[in-house]
């Protein structure tokens, strides 16, 4: 990484050098030999290993790359010398579970986890070679190939992974040594493509293969001499074996010492690799300032329309609305969406007679049009698009209770029962909706989705003034009901000693009728509970009343009776310390006085 770092930071200081000598130079200037150049390319992306060597449980995933290369052409032909810095990583894969020992019973050894410890391969390559390239003729766009020979220096790619078992020792499962800083011949094959946005400055992409020849194993066994301690051989790689497609403890390792299956087996292998990447390239030349010649900057006149949509009344600005550009023909020539402060830029428009329409949640505003000489050289046109509906726009968002998690799908309604208005829509992944909100009326708000229990918020509009607010901003949650838990329903208060149903109880009550009426498939018990205080066998049967009381309630609403039962669990589940004899404030007390229901799993 530090080689990296190195790399980059030379690549970034170079070419900004040779960038502030340009700038000296006399401004619009063009070079009058394109083909012949220095070119300088930093680059960074991605390396995807071909290591040929096939080892049990052991692979190689890819990894950063960054490099810098010099080229200078004269022409279609030309040299390249290139510098590279790569990052692989060895990593274990199928690891089974369990081995068979093969002994008299063929015991079974079972490994509760793997422990895997292991070392990043470096490598880096640096080398030259001829490089080709062909470019157009307005010497903006240039494919060039590079063939190079050279050095690579590798190192690491050590990895050892241990089995793990309960109450006895770890088992080696595989071991690889990995590479030692080896120096080894290297070549390389380079395709990239260069874009210049200007004489000196573009961008490139590129691909590349990467050989390295005979590339010794390591004789040094740091992490396995770590972990089992220093042993009198060096161990190249080991792995359990397999007879008959069944994992078993027979161990197969290539070691320096005889007698240990196959002796003095260190290999040189075959490290291959390819890459992807991108990044920055500068071109400069020719020496000889004879070759520059001036040409005059042609003027260049740009028009720009803005579009803003606006409420009428509030003169508030409205995003996220739908903007249309027709032709005299009627013919779309752009579709754009205001942003976050209700407009829409349309830069590059030939000066022309438009007409411009909008619409807002399936609402259209008063169209607007452009004339010919309206437009301004080098300046924005300025046009409204109008929102001139009464009804406001309530934006909302709905979530899951207790928490900041969206509920994305949900089908929200806005109802007044007294004007027979209802209205629906679903909202989107981040929870969100729009709706039309008409004026003096009061609303219900829910959603409804699958398995949720939703709260119901009440909205009267006419709490706002329309000449002021355009929007209404509300947010309403809804909590997944799961078979046999319990749901708090806030609010159900009943008097001293009492079990009949009070008003202010029916708002929360009729939460659950609207949930059954959603959800007519799901049968639900009722439980009510009291604090300690009172005998037990008074309790349990002021519960049972309480509970029965808001039973008769909702089926008085049209929900069946065979759908909800009534539970009274009297001070038999509390929910703090507050049993017989424990002293509590009327605050501890009221948290165990409660009316709940759930869902009844089906049997």
């Amino acid at each position: 990484m530090k080689n990296l770092k190195v790399i980059l930071a030379s690549a970034f200081l170079a070419t900004n050098f040779l960038g502030i000598l340009k700038a000296q130079e006399t401004p619009i200037q063009k070079l009058e030999d394109k083909h012949s150049y220095w070119q300088i390319s930093a680059r960074a992306g991605y390396d995807f290993p071909m290591y040929k060597e096939t080892f049990r449980f052991i692979d190689y995933k890819g990894g950063f790359m960054g490099g810098l290369s010099v080229n200078k052409y004269w022409n279609w032909f030309g040299v390249e010398a290139d510098v590279d810095f790569i990052n692989n990583t060895p990593e274990a894969v199928d690891l089974p579970g369990q081995y068979v020992e093969r002994t008299l019973q063929n015991t079974i050894l079972d490994y509760a986890s793997f422990k895997i410890q292991k070392k990043e391969i470096s490598r880096t390559f640096v080398g030259a070679g001829p490089a080709f390239k062909w470019q157009t003729e307005n010497n903006k766009f240039t494919s060039e190939l590079g063939l190079m020979g050279g050095v690579g220096f590798i190192d690491g790619g050590e990895i050892l992974v241990d089995g793990v078992r309960q109450n006895a020792l770890n088992d080696v499962i595989t071991y690889h040594s990995g590479f030692d800083k080896e120096v080894v011949f290297s070549t390389k094959a380079q395709l990239r493509f260069n874009y210049f946005f200007n004489d000196n400055w573009g961008l490139n992409a590129g691909a590349y293969y990467m050989n390295h020849y005979n590339v010794a194993e390591s004789t040094k066994n740091e992490i396995l001499d770590k972990t089992y301690g220093t042993k009198p051989a060096t161990y190249y790689y080991v792995e359990r074996g397999k007879i008959d497609n069944v994992y078993d403890d027979k161990i197969i390792m290539r070691s320096d010492i005889a007698g240990v299956n196959e002796p003095n087996q260190m290999q040189k292998m075959t490290l291959q690799s390819v890459g992807v990447f991108a990044g920055l390239s500068y071109r400069f030349g020719p020496k000889n300032p004879a070759k520059v010649v001036e040409t005059k900057a042609p003027e260049v006149k740009s028009y720009r329309l803005v579009v803003t949509a606006k409420d009428k009344f509030s003169g508030q600005v409205i995003p996220n609305t739908q903007v249309l550009i027709k032709d005299l023909q009627g013919n779309i020539i752009k579709t754009a969406m205001t942003d976050a402060s209700g407009k829409v830029y349309i830069d590059e428009i030939n000066p022309n007679n438009y007409a411009i329409t909008g619409s807002f949640n399936e609402i259209s505003l008063d169209p607007t049009s452009t004339k010919t000489a309206e437009f301004i050289a080098n300046g924005d046109l300025n046009k409204e698009l109008i929102y001139a509906d009464r009804n406001f726009i309530l934006k909302g968002r709905t979530f899951q209770c207790n928490s900041s998690v969206p509920l994305s799908g949900a089908a929200v309604y806005l109802e007044n029962k007294f004007d027979a208005y209802k209205k629906s829509t679903m909202s989107d992944a981040n929870g969100d909706f729009i709706l039309q909100l008409p004026p003096n009326a009061t609303f219900e708000l829910y959603a409804k989705k699958e398995n949720y229990f939703s709260q119901i918020e009440m909205v009267n509009t006419q709490n706002y003034n329309r000449d002021r607010n355009l929007f209404v901003n509300i947010e309403i949650c809804a909590q997944e009901t799961k078979c046999g838990e319990g749901i708090a329903l806030d609010n159900i208060l009943y008097n001293l000693d009492k079990y009949n149903i009070r008003e202010d109880a029916k708002p929360e009550l009729n939460k659950v009728v609207r949930f059954m009426e959603d959800h007519p498939g799901v049968n639900v018990e009722l439980g009510s509970h009291t604090d300690s205080r009172g005998s037990d066998s008074y309790n349990q049967k002021l519960s049972q009343n309480r509970a029965q009381s808001a039973v008769d309630y909702i089926t008085s609403r049209g929900i069946s009776s065979a759908r909800i039962s009534a539970k009274g669990y009297g001070e038999s589940v509390l929910l703090n310390k507050c049993a017989d004899g424990v002293p509590c404030s009327e605050q501890e007390q009221q948290v165990n006085r409660r009316t709940e229901f759930k869902v009844i799993c089906p049997k």
